[in-house]
């Protein structure tokens, strides 16, 4: 009986599991990274990537939020090629929203940066990057600042701490007061 049941919900999942495109695989994936269930939206947003076959936009987003949960998973090689190949995917795309991504993806990546050690300047570059995206971001000008810091850059990072704090992220005095003076 319970060996029927189980080829029953085997049988069941293959034939759900067949008819879902990439839209239903990315909102799960995304509900996914809501609820804080890296794992199973790592494995959703595969399926919406494998499955997306119409514009470079969705696939680029697919990526970014599939190189956000592998970051949570702490699979930093992982998250940081997704977000290399999102950024390629994203740069020629002509979509303005596409653009504002790109902002999200290049800190993003330089955390992974930063977090798989000893990759402080390419984590700098990436926040540059994202810093020239959008300036009026403190964190990002913060943990550029910290970054810098930690490489012996102390008068560039502690800059970029004051600037992160006329930007309103109120931390920055923090690590100010604990690293500039």
């Amino acid at each position: 009986m319970k060996k029927g049941l189980f080829v029953l919900a085997m049988l069941f999942l293959a034939f759900n599991s067949y008819g879902q495109g990439h839209e239903e695989y990315f909102k799960s994936g995304k509900i996914k990274i809501d609820k804080g269930d890296y794992e199973g939206a790592v494995v959703d947003l595969t399926n919406a990537i494998e499955s997306e076959n119409s514009t470079f936009e969705r696939i680029g987003l697919y990526l970014y939020l599939r190189g956000f949960a592998l970051r949570h998973l702490e699979d930093y090689r992982g998250a940081i090629n997704d977000f290399s190949k999102s950024i390629d995917v994203l740069t020629n795309s002509t979509n303005g929203a596409a653009s504002d991504l790109l902002n999200h993806i290049y800190f993003q990546r330089g955390l992974c940066y930063l977090a798989s050690g000893e990759r402080y300047l390419e984590a700098i570059d990436d926040f540059n990057e994202a810093i020239e995206m959008n300036p009026r971001n403190g964190e990002v000008y913060a943990i550029r600042g910290l970054t810098k810091i930690s490489i012996k850059e102390k008068e560039a990072g502690c800059l970029d701490l004051s600037k992160a704090g006329k930007l309103g992220y109120a931390k920055a005095y923090d690590h100010i007061k604990d690293r500039c003076n």
